[in-house]
């Protein structure tokens, strides 16, 4: 509990800090406990002058006292990739190639695809557009599972 508000209140100002799969933070393995955590986050030795970002695949299982107003300001969810999504992120991975990220999005329009599943498909086609748009089926199906709802 102890290590936590000293890494927070350490780091420069200003500064960016994440704190990845807060729903795991209190587990039997854990060394911080709930109220050491709401301490580092808004306790009296909390620093100004940073932004904390936490995630969670499992929104539902947060206290409410964690993600209350004036601790979370805003919370987002990060869902599938819509189709305009696809085809914006297409389009800049193959620039000015406005027609094929159009047929890019109409493939994807009826099937959940994860923005880094997507990102990482790009990625490894980036030099060769014929590859990104015959190779979606493999996409696709790498994907059929649904993915757990992101927040």
């Amino acid at each position: 509990d102890d290590s936590l508000p000293q890494l927070l209140g350490s780091a420069p100002e200003p500064s960016i800090i994440l704190i990845e799969d807060v729903d795991h933070a209190f587990t039997q393995h854990s060394r911080i406990s709930f109220s050491g955590l709401l301490n580092a986050i808004d306790g009296v030795a909390a620093q100004e002058g940073r932004i904390l970002f936490m995630t969670t695949n499992h929104h539902d299982r947060l206290d409410p006292a964690l993600i209350r107003p004036g601790r979370v300001d805003v919370q987002e969810e990060i869902t599938h990739a819509t189709a305009g999504q696809g085809g914006d992120m297409f389009g800049r991975f193959f620039v000015d190639d406005a027609q094929h990220a159009s047929q890019f999005a109409a493939a994807l329009s009826q099937h959940q695809v994860s923005l880094a599943k997507l990102q990482g498909y790009l990625f490894v086609r980036r030099d060769n557009v014929e590859a990104a748009l015959n190779d979606v089926d493999q996409l696709i199906s790498d994907t059929a599972m649904p993915a757990p709802e992101i927040y």
